[in-house]
């Protein structure tokens, strides 16, 4: 497909679009200093040359009916997790999933779901190769940090847990006692690590 030529006008147009796909023709016009039917024919233009694919909304799923709630969904995730993200029951049910460094290594919020929903989910899970799972209700979410500055925003540096070296490099992946998946900086220190850590367990155990 030949590429299309776009000028700032059309370029203003789709950073509106963007913003809110709901603006009215005449607002775009105000924007842009167009009439709504020039805004029309620009819009026809981006459609048919495959610019825009499609027109869509953003929800606020928090302000949904009460008859739907979102859910924790945590278990044990067998299949690989870029195999388990295309699935298209992953699409439909999760806002997103997160791989934890534990037995239980699969953790995945919903979206608000309906009883019929949350049943269909539950096939899924057991269809999905996700063992002794558990679906738990969110009651509340909130966002009322004190003290946003605190939150660690484009960590870039990583450090071996046990002699704290920055690993400018690939890390050492490790099992640490068949739940906790760690990264070293060498051989050495995974030794070393491990044989305190078993010695702090025992202790424990004893």
């Amino acid at each position: 497909m030949d590429m299309m030529n776009v000028d700032m006008q059309d370029l203003e147009l789709l950073y509106y679009l963007k913003r809110d796909s709901r603006v009215s023709l005449t607002q775009l016009g105000k924007y842009l200093g167009l009439t709504p039917a020039a805004i029309t024919y620009r819009l026809q233009k981006l459609i048919e040359n495959g610019l825009i694919k499609k027109f869509t909304i953003e929800l606020d799923y928090d302000k949904l009916t009460p008859n739907y709630q979102a859910y924790i969904v945590s278990g044990k995730l067998l299949q690989d997790i870029r195999t388990f993200l295309e699935k298209t029951p992953t699409k439909t049910f999760f806002r997103n999933v997160h791989i934890l460094a534990s037995q239980n290594n699969f953790m995945g919020i919903t979206y608000p779901l309906s009883h019929e929903q949350l049943k269909k989910l539950t096939l899924a899970m057991k269809a999905e190769q996700i063992h002794d799972f558990v679906i738990q209700p969110i009651i509340e979410s909130h966002y009322d940090l004190d003290n946003e500055e605190v939150r660690g925003e484009n960590i870039n540096k990583v450090y071996c847990p046990e002699c704290q070296k920055e690993m400018e490099g690939k890390a050492i992946v490790t099992e640490i006692d068949n739940l906790k998946l760690m990264g070293f900086c060498c051989e050495a220190c995974i030794e070393q690590f491990t044989e305190k850590y078993n010695r702090i367990t025992q202790k424990s155990q004893g």
